[in-house]
């Protein structure tokens, strides 16, 4: 979570840090409640009246939040990433600098 947070506001102007801070957990939180939501909606849209159906609507539900956790994993690796701090030695005193390179 803290590097996707990071993805999310590295662009972000300090003086906008909090705007958008606040509207990230708004949307983290929409995410969750939509979510659960649609899970909801697979589980009893397959429940029937016997406990035998609760068992399928149990897996069909978990399968759908399966995919979309495998889902949401790949989509991941699509995020930009940082540049990492890189020590670089001048004259003998080692200073810290930015890389350019992309971290894999």
């Amino acid at each position: 979570m803290p590097s996707l947070i990071g993805a999310a506001l590295s662009g972000v102007p300090a003086e906008r840090a909090g705007a958008a801070a606040g509207i990230l957990t708004t949307m983290q939180q929409f995410g969750t409640a939509a979510g659960i939501a649609v899970i909801g909606v697979v589980f009893y849209s397959r429940l029937g009246p016997s406990r035998a159906d609760s068992v399928s609507a149990m897996v069909l539900a978990i399968a759908v939040d399966a995919v979309i956790v495998l889902l949401a994993t790949g989509l991941s690796f699509l995020l930009p990433r940082r540049a990492v701090p890189r020590r670089v030695t001048t004259a003998g005193e080692p200073t810290a600098e930015l890389t350019s390179h992309v971290v894999h």
